[in-house]
């Protein structure tokens, strides 16, 4: 009998010259941001879930979905508390976020709170889902940074279709801008370097945890190998530059 890697391994190594290629070529760099991002235009939904974080961003835009008549109100998840909220130190994260969504224009009786107290993305999918099963709905607009929407989506259509096998929802995602950097640049700050970089591992991690194995899970390890090589091929280059520069300085009238 035939090994079946005889039939791979020709895709496989094509797969890695391609990543290698990949990493010597400083356009490939926004597609990383851009294949994690699946946002798309508004559409007409029964509710807007938004995703807890992304305080300066995600709020004002699911605020802006519900004024602007695309949905009648806003899911909200609530946040286990921090030891800053238990002490007073802080007001709870969803009374701040209530005051973002009045200053966009949403009273507060247009907000359902879900009571769930979330950790992860897993977490508020599921609260979701359980909301649903007592108020149904056909579409909902889910809001959160660009990059983290592909893991988003990946997570509530799963969760969905095992709490909600009977009643298929359709999932719209809104991309909100990320603070400090743009899928065009993303590797140009720490703050869009750490965002993309552990979504994809976030990826691959609930790819492997939950076994939802597809091609999201392949694809995120191709990519994790392509930025672990840009990542030495940088550094080389970066080390290079500054053996050159000793040598140059260190020389005798200034030249090596």
């Amino acid at each position: 009998m035939k090994n079946p890697w005889h039939r791979w391994w020709p895709i496989i190594a094509v797969g890695c010259i391609l990543i290698f290629v990949l990493a010597f070529n400083p356009w490939s760099l926004p597609w990383v941001a851009r294949w994690l991002d699946v946002g798309s235009p508004p559409q007409k939904a029964d509710a807007v879930v938004m995703l807890t974080g992304g305080l300066n961003t995600r709020p004002f835009v699911a605020a802006a979905l519900v004024h602007g008549g695309w949905a009648p109100k806003i899911l909200q998840n609530t946040v286990a508390a921090h030891p800053s909220e238990i002490s007073g130190a802080i007001p709870p994260f969803f009374e701040i976020y209530l005051k973002v969504f009045e200053y966009g224009g949403v009273s507060r009786d247009r907000v359902v709170c879900l009571d769930s107290a979330v950790n992860t993305t897993f977490d508020e999918a599921k609260a979701v889902a359980d909301y649903l099963t007592d108020h149904p709905a056909k579409r909902l607009m889910i809001v959160t940074e660009g990059p983290h929407t592909r893991r988003s989506r990946w997570i509530f259509q799963r969760v969905f279709q095992q709490v909600l096998s009977d009643q298929p929802v359709e999932i719209v995602m809104i991309s909100a801008p990320a603070e400090g950097f743009e899928n065009e640049n993303w590797w140009r700050s720490e703050a869009g370097f750490l965002f993309v970089v552990s979504e994809y591992f976030k990826l691959f991690y609930y790819g492997l945890r939950y076994s939802w194995l597809g091609y999201e899970i392949v694809v995120s390890a191709a990519v994790m190998i392509f930025l672990f090589t840009w990542f030495l091929r940088r550094r080389k280059l970066i080390t290079g530059e500054s053996h050159k520069f000793a040598i140059w300085c260190g020389s005798p009238g200034g030249r090596p």
